[in-house]
């Protein structure tokens, strides 16, 4: 809970006009999102039937795998060179 309430601030870093907290934005993000993919890591260690815990935690592992910086990196470049639709 408190990393998911620690995400505003990095959204608040990462709309900032200074080059500084943008940074400070997009590391915060990303160790965010990495303290939820260890978490999702150790979760399916402990887990008995990981395709059980998968079926049922299919939002979670969906937001953790499109909240990726790599994903979201690559949807970026797609956009800036028009092959997005959107």
């Amino acid at each position: 809970m408190i990393a998911a309430l620690a995400a505003i601030p990095m959204l608040l870093c990462q709309a900032s006009d200074s080059d500084a907290l943008q940074g400070v934005g997009d590391i915060g993000s990303f160790l965010i999102w990495l303290y939820f993919v260890v978490e999702l890591i150790i979760l399916l260690r402990i887990w008995e039937d990981n395709v059980e815990f998968l079926r049922g935690h299919l939002l979670e592992v969906t937001v953790v795998i499109a909240s990726s910086p790599f994903f979201l990196m690559a949807y970026e470049a797609e956009s800036l060179f028009g092959i997005a639709p959107f």
